[in-house]
């Protein structure tokens, strides 16, 4: 079987495990109402309350500096999805950390700017940027992401093409669910 066949039947298997899961469970925005199972693969540090129960101690302050660093190149991507998810959570509370995550997630794949580039940098602004709007409705002082397209640098990281094109086209097709 040849890697496009592998590839397609990966996807169709993860569209089948998301339809069989529960109505009740998939309530709310998709990229920042359903947490990521990641196992023991490192991420932002979480409450044991639900999909909004950030850590009371995690000091904001830290969030861009723990979050890029999560965002290894070595990181798989469903860890990469949930750390941005939590990362979210955490920036909509004060619009000013929000703007300079986007913002350092954004330098970071616009310095790997090259036909070399790591395409993990491309799905984490893209995917950041969506998670941002999804989650509109946190921001109580503005949107950072307001009018940007995410989608596109998902697509952009696809095309690169990396070992981990199933998990990112899974992905873009939650991007594109509300």
């Amino acid at each position: 079987m040849d890697a496009g066949t592998r590839h397609q039947i990966h996807i169709v298997m993860m569209a089948a495990a998301l339809l069989a899961v529960p109505a009740q469970s998939i309530a709310g925005p998709p990229l920042l109402c359903r947490p990521f199972e990641i196992g023991s693969a490192p991420s932002l540090p979480w409450g044991t309350g639900g999909w909004n129960s950030p850590a009371a101690s995690y000091p904001l302050d830290h969030l861009i500096t723990d979050t890029l660093s999560l965002l290894s190149p070595e990181a798989p991507v469903l860890a990469r999805m949930e750390t941005i998810r939590r990362a979210t959570i955490y920036a909509s509370r004060d619009v000013r950390v929000a703007a300079d995550l986007l913002s350092a997630v954004s330098r970071r794949a616009l310095e790997r700017n090259d036909s070399s580039s790591d395409p993990h940098v491309w799905f984490d602004f893209g995917y950041l940027v969506e998670t941002f709007k999804q989650a509109d409705f946190l921001f109580k002082n503005g949107n950072p992401a307001k009018g940007l397209d995410g989608y596109r640098h998902i697509r952009k990281a696809i095309a690169l093409g990396s070992d981990a094109d199933a998990d990112m086209e899974f992905a873009a097709a939650l991007v594109t669910q509300r």
